[in-house]
């Protein structure tokens, strides 16, 4: 498996042909260079990465459709299928308790 800067270096070599002379379709104004690609590339993964405490923000209540990673705080991580009333629920529909991070398992709903 890749570690992120091999994975953006490539991505940044795939795409660079792309933006010369702004014809990339983004309305650029100058040519990007492959550094500028890679790091908004890691700044990408080190978004979809990140754990948000429970303190800071909470996700929207939903019966479905978006499953969460959560932290307890006894360090345990488990599978949340949804979210609601303030509480994340297993698949099996159980609470999940004293849960201190979450994050997205995927950014982008199903549809």
């Amino acid at each position: 498996m890749k570690t992120v800067k091999e994975a953006a270096k490539e991505y940044a070599y795939e795409l660079e042909p792309k933006c010369i002379g702004g014809d990339c379709g983004f309305a650029c104004k100058e040519k990007f260079c492959n550094k500028d690609i890679g790091n908004t590339f890691i700044a990408g993964v080190e978004f979809a990465q990140k754990w948000i405490s429970v303190e800071d923000e909470l996700p929207v209540n939903s019966d479905s459709e978006l499953l969460y990673l959560v932290r307890q705080s006894s360090n345990n991580i488990s599978l949340a299928c949804s979210y609601r009333n303030n509480i994340f629920w297993s698949k099996s529909y159980i609470q999940i308790k004293e849960v201190t991070h979450w994050r997205y398992v995927e950014l982008i709903k199903k549809r």
